[in-house]
């Protein structure tokens, strides 16, 4: 799924793609005044792998997205809809064939409750490249506090795995996280994971990039992540520290992540514009 986005994320010869309904959809969270990200240029090793577009409506929410993966030539594009009752994801190829969509139901406060993942035959096929993201057929259930926040991400996929996120946040921040993935009702995996924030305000979240119907994001930008996962009798930590470069409006324009707290390396930074 592309939106956990995912996270995550031109190019020559896509059509441009609106099919907007501006019926009573505007989400309460859908706020104009913050910043919207134009483009974002992932480098890995000082290489750029990947170049991702965005386009918004009127009412600032995301209409479309644009990818194109430097490293496998590969490219594509989301398109999205939206009713009062849905929101829809689109995503084709360079050929503008279907590959996959997903659907999200919305409640009365415009937020997602429930998503259904639909593949193509083209990301069937990917399963075997394991390419494209989410190679099955899933369905997201989401629930959020009284403020707006998603606590609760659960997703089961076609052949009965299912992945149960339970969420904490304090002072508008996501603090820490429960993971737990189950097949055939057994235990695979358990996990935790543990977030810190600097104080400067975070621009480069989902409602930066039109996304409100996901709830609210991080006030603050995170400064390390500390993930521990256990799968039988094996044990992994992994700290992930961040540092960022602003311009003059104190937006970030550059996000650098270091896999492992306490080397020198940038392994991986994002490069970002604003509109």
């Amino acid at each position: 799924m592309k939106i956990r986005l995912s996270l995550f994320i031109l190019l020559t010869g896509v059509f441009i793609f609106s099919s907007c309904n501006k019926g009573n959809t505007d989400s309460p969270y859908a706020n104009d005044s913050i910043p919207k990200i134009q483009k974002i240029a992932e480098f890995y090793n000082g290489s750029k792998q990947r170049e991702t577009s965005f386009t918004y409506d009127s009412n600032a929410r995301l209409i479309k997205v644009l990818y194109n993966e430097i490293y496998s030539s590969e490219q594509f594009y989301d398109s999205l809809s939206y009713t009062s009752t849905t929101v829809t994801r689109t995503t084709y190829n360079r050929n503008h064939k279907f590959m996959e969509q997903e659907v999200f139901t919305l409640n009365s406060k415009h937020l997602a409750v429930v998503m259904t993942d639909t593949l193509g035959e083209e990301k069937k096929s990917a399963r075997l490249h394991f390419k494209y993201g989410s190679l099955e057929n899933e369905s997201n259930i989401y629930v959020y506090d009284l403020d707006g926040y998603q606590t609760l991400e659960i997703t089961s996929n076609e052949f009965g795995g299912i992945h149960r996120f339970e969420k904490t946040f304090a002072n508008g921040n996501l603090v820490s996280s429960i993971y737990q993935y189950m097949a055939n009702d057994t235990v695979i995996l358990n996990g935790n994971s543990y977030f810190n924030y600097f104080d400067n305000l975070n621009t480069i979240g989902n409602q930066n990039r039109g996304i409100f119907f996901l709830g609210k994001q991080n006030t603050n930008l995170i400064s390390s992540l500390t993930d521990q996962r256990w799968h039988s009798t094996d044990t992994l930590h992994l700290t992930t520290s961040y540092r960022y470069e602003y311009d003059s409006r104190k937006r970030v324009v550059k996000q650098f992540i270091s896999p492992n707290q306490g080397e020198n390396d940038d392994v991986t930074y994002l490069e970002y514009t604003y509109r």
